[in-house]
């Protein structure tokens, strides 16, 4: 696939890729999700709509988070499969439609039993980031096709009795391929933003025991500079409250510019999904950036060879210093 010059919102992709990409292999899957933060009012979620294309099913996660407050998660994995494109998809309690290409998605989160209505749309801020350029293959093995964008959201929530607005920062997800949820590789996604300028994506990966702390930093956004910044990361440490929740974490981020320590909790519920042997979860964050706190969404992926005496991340950090408690 030719790389897409003209079109400031996509890289190697073009807007063909916005539409479901299906293969026959029984492993092959698709899936897109949005993860957003107001970080004046410590709220924040992630939607996601997986297509388990060839066995005619879809699996939804849906979160709201509120810091010290009622907070709503949800996952199922056998909802039909929804006959639809990424114009309009549907499955459970969310929906997801891509309005313009690259550009605003339109979502709403519906769930009549819990008293939930959520209707959020999202606005692109930054072109699309594309993981088989971006990011080192090691990290993410078949997830290559793969692309990740940040931007900003409104949305208006109706929660029961309350009704309130949030806003803030939103990165949107659309990845395809052949997932093989059992081999035992491992990663780390975090996204978050700095004085609404500093945007940062942490993608730390490990396979048989050490974290790989290789990745891309977006750092004060130019859109006509594209600016993108490699790093590394050390001395990552994490703390489990059981496996396969990561109740806390720490590391320090290393730019070009400059060194960022880094530390953060979870402070609602963690979503946990299993998928076969292996667990995906999810949770907002209350990070602490060089004294600076934001929220975040923190993703942890876990392979299937781990229990309560065998970590899914390794308590050694990834410059090979000994990890302990937070």
């Amino acid at each position: 696939m030719a790389y897409n010059e003209g079109d400031d919102f996509a890289t190697h992709f073009t807007k063909d890729d916005e539409n479901p990409n299906e293969e026959p292999d029984n492993a092959y899957q698709e899936s897109v999700y949005i993860s957003f933060v107001d970080n004046e009012k410590g709220i924040g979620g992630v939607w996601r709509i997986g297509l388990e294309h060839n066995q005619d099913k879809a699996n939804v996660c849906a979160t709201l988070w509120r810091e010290g407050s009622t907070s709503y998660n949800y996952f199922y994995r056998h909802h039909p499969k929804p006959k639809a494109d990424w114009s309009n998809m549907q499955a459970g309690p969310l929906t997801i439609k891509v309005v313009e290409p690259w550009k605003k998605i339109h979502a709403v989160l519906k769930d009549d039993e819990a008293g939930l209505e959520v209707e959020l749309e999202w606005n692109a801020r930054t072109p699309a980031f594309d993981f088989k350029k971006d990011v080192p293959e090691q990290l993410i093995g078949a997830f290559r096709e793969h692309y990740q964008q940040f931007g900003d959201f409104e949305a208006k929530v109706k929660w029961g009795s309350e009704k309130f607005d949030i806003s803030g920062t939103c990165f949107r997800d659309h990845s395809w391929g052949v997932r093989e949820w059992e081999r035992g590789w491992k990663f780390v996604i975090t996204g978050g933003v700095l004085r609404d300028k500093d945007l940062f994506y942490v993608m730390m990966g490990h396979r048989q025991g050490r974290m790989n702390g290789e990745g891309v930093v977006l750092t004060h956004f130019d859109p006509d500079k594209d600016t993108r910044v490699k790093f590394h990361i050390s001395d990552f440490r994490a703390v489990f409250d059981p496996p396969p929740i990561v109740a806390a974490q720490s590391y320090v981020l290393h730019t070009p510019d400059r060194d960022f320590r880094v530390w953060g909790r979870a402070v609602a519920p963690t979503l946990v999904m299993p998928f076969g042997k292996a667990h995906f979860t999810t949770a907002l964050y209350k990070w602490d950036v060089d004294g600076e706190t934001v929220y975040g969404i923190t993703d942890n992926f876990a392979g299937h060879h781990f229990s309560h005496n065998s970590y899914p991340f390794p308590t050694q950090g990834g410059d090979g210093s000994t990890g302990a408690a937070l």
